[in-house]
Parts: C-alpha cells; sequence; structure tokens
C-alpha cells in the first residue's frame, strides 16, 4: 500500500517537514548531552576500506563548508526568506510533483535557522573521512536539504 497524498493537500507535506526538524533537534540534543564540548569526538569506525566515521560536536556559524560566516545575521534572513517562499511554492502547488522534496529542504532550513536562534550556531556531528579527504562535518538537516536538492534535479533532468 503506498503513501498517497489528496491532490491539493499541503498539510502532509508539511508533516514531513517537521519530522526532519524533529528528527534534527533530538540529535542535536543528544549531541549536546554526550558530546558537551565542542571538539568532543566519538568513533564509530575508523578505517572500513579506507572510510572512517565518527559523531563529534562541532559549531559551524556559517552555510556549507563555512560559507558566509562572517555574516550570520544575512545568512539567517536569507534563509528565512528563502524558506518563505518555498512555503508559498509548496501551499500554491506550483512544482505539484516535487512538493515532497521541497518540504525536505523546508525541514533542513528551518532546523538550521533554529539553532541559529537557539545556539547562535548549528550544530553539526557526522564526520567522513573518504581515503584521507576529511568531508564537512553536516547534520540531519543538512543532509534533508542535499538529498532533496539531488531528488529536485533529478526530477528536472527526466522532465527534459
Amino acid at each position: 500500500m503506498g503513501c498517497t497524498v489528496e491532490k491539493g493537500r499541503s498539510w502532509p507535506f508539511f508533516i514531513f517537514s517537521l519530522s526532519i526538524i524533529i528528527i534534527d533537534f533530538i540529535s542535536k540534543r543528544l549531541v549536546l548531552q554526550y558530546l558537551p564540548s565542542e571538539g568532543d569526538q566519538h568513533a564509530l569506525f575508523s578505517d572500513f576500506f579506507g572510510i572512517a566515521f565518527s559523531l563529534s560536536h562541532t559549531s559551524n556559524q556559517g552555510a556549507a563548508w563555512g560559507v558566509f560566516s562572517s555574516w550570520p545575521n544575512l545568512l539567517v534572513a536569507v534563509r528565512i526568506i528563502f524558506i518563505a517562499l518555498l512555503v508559498w511554492l509548496v501551499i500554491r502547488k506550483k512544482f505539484d510533483r516535487m512538493r515532497l522534496a521541497i518540504c525536505g529542504i523546508i525541514g533542513g532550513a528551518t532546523a538550521n535557522v533554529i539553532d541559529f536562534f537557539l545556539y547562535g550556531h548549528v550544530i553539526d556531528m557526522f564526520r567522513f573521512t573518504f581515503w584521507g579527504y576529511e568531508y564537512p562535518v553536516f547534520n540531519v538537516a543538512d543532509s534533508s536539504i542535499f538529498i532533496s536538492t539531488i531528488a529536485i534535479l533529478l526530477m528536472l533532468m527526466k522532465e527534459k
């Protein structure tokens, strides 16, 4: 049995956004509880075919890779405007096929904005090293934004 959403209803999509916000919030609270100091780290596996993964309490003042970290207030304002635009698109039923992915971005972006107001920065925790390259630390919200963006790009490519 598949999950269907009656045409025109937006609230199930926003429930998806809310679930991302809640999962992200819980994961960050767990990091704060079990890795209280920034820089605290817990290795889950250190060398699995050249890949290492750990949980690490890290703060990020900017966007991905710390971009715009010198302008956190401007960044949060842009994020809020972007979220409002995406919410409007979902409510107005624009890009109907992409509404779930758009709500994945809404949930992730909102979770990171909430961090800014609660902590003054975003809390990241997933640290991967791939064959010596340390990938930037990220969180559940970042994952949701990334996966949703890839889904949208794939849908757009399929339409062409």
